[in-house]
């Protein structure tokens, strides 16, 4: 069968929080008997793209959506937003 999993996070076994590691453990687990692609948001931070290329996920079809980190004033507006919905 041919399976495609849409995820907000990369799958990772070592994460600190629980959804990396569910999507780790559920991905591993059906790569075994199945077509798994994979379509993710990863990045700037390089531990979420270092996690996509694991072992383990040599069999998948992964496909990493890299977001960037806005610069500048960009930044500043994006700070400030966040803050005031705090």
């Amino acid at each position: 069968m041919k399976i495609l999993i849409l995820s907000p996070m990369p799958p990772d076994r070592s994460a600190a929080g629980a959804i990396p590691l569910v999507l780790h453990a559920g991905i591993s687990g059906l790569a075994g008997r199945h077509s798994v692609t994979l379509l993710t948001i990863a990045g700037p931070d390089e531990r979420e793209l270092e996690a996509l290329r694991i072992p383990e996920f040599a069999r998948l079809e992964v496909h990493p959506v890299c977001r960037t980190e806005p610069r500048g004033r960009a930044r500043q507006e994006r700070r400030a937003r966040l803050a005031r919905s705090w």
